[in-house]
């Protein structure tokens, strides 16, 4: 009997492209991502806390279109910083100083070994909820028929870009209402982002490729007769 090829792990992971600062999902659809700073809400006093819980409220009451909001827990490496801290020391010719640093570094290296010190992110992923049809049709895909990579011409990328970036820029002038600093992820950074979701020990570790070194070709140009 035939072996049975098994399933690389790239066909569960939903992501077709990423490309300009947004994300391309295998069934067509489009996402941003944004990074979004923290509020140390307990350490505000009783009104500035209503005032954030208000004005979030109407943050909510706002959207138009749904969003996810994402927190990333992650241990927090302080190798690489200890290793800096490490060859400073080594330089410091003020010898005072140089006690204290190896103090330190002493302090922080027992204190990572008896707690998991965690750093959180927030993120807001925002939906563009354009499906592109597919010559296999809903039905196939709902009955386990093979996913087909989504394609795009020039206009058809440039005019959902153009949607999605507006949408994006609403959220973050929302976020802002509330005192929360929001930033768009790079399409680098979006990269290193999932890269970091799905393969969470190697990220600490490995440094990536610089998208601009990896292309691929779901955005065609258009032909005489296309149109968006």
């Amino acid at each position: 009997m035939a072996k049975t090829k098994p399933n690389s792990t790239q066909q569960h992971v939903p992501i077709a492209q990423i490309r300009d600062s947004i994300v391309i999902l295998k069934d067509g659809s489009m996402r941003t991502v944004v990074v979004v700073s923290a509020v140390n809400f307990s350490l505000k006093s009783s009104r500035e806390q209503d005032s954030i819980v208000f004005q979030f409220q109407n943050f909510v009451n706002s959207l138009t279109s749904p969003i996810q909001i994402m927190v990333q827990s992650r241990q927090l490496d302080l190798n690489r910083y200890l290793n800096e801290l490490v060859e400073k020391a080594k330089n410091q010719t003020n010898e005072a100083l140089r006690f204290q640093m190896v103090d330190y570094i002493d302090f922080v290296s027992r204190l990572i070994t008896l707690a998991n010190i965690m750093d959180k992110r927030f993120f807001v992923v925002i939906p563009h909820g354009t499906i592109l049809a597919r010559s296999s049709g809903l039905l196939s895909m709902l009955l386990g028929g093979k996913k087909t990579t989504p394609h795009y011409t020039e206009r058809q990328f440039t005019k959902f870009k153009e949607e999605l970036t507006e949408q994006t820029n609403v959220i973050i002038s929302g976020l802002a209402s509330i005192g929360l600093r929001a930033v768009q992820l790079n399409t680098q950074e979006l990269v290193e982002f999932y890269y970091s979701i799905y393969n969470p020990e190697e990220a600490v570790e490995e440094k990536l490729t610089n998208i601009d070194d990896l292309r691929a070709g779901i955005i065609h140009r258009e032909s005489g007769g296309a149109h968006a």
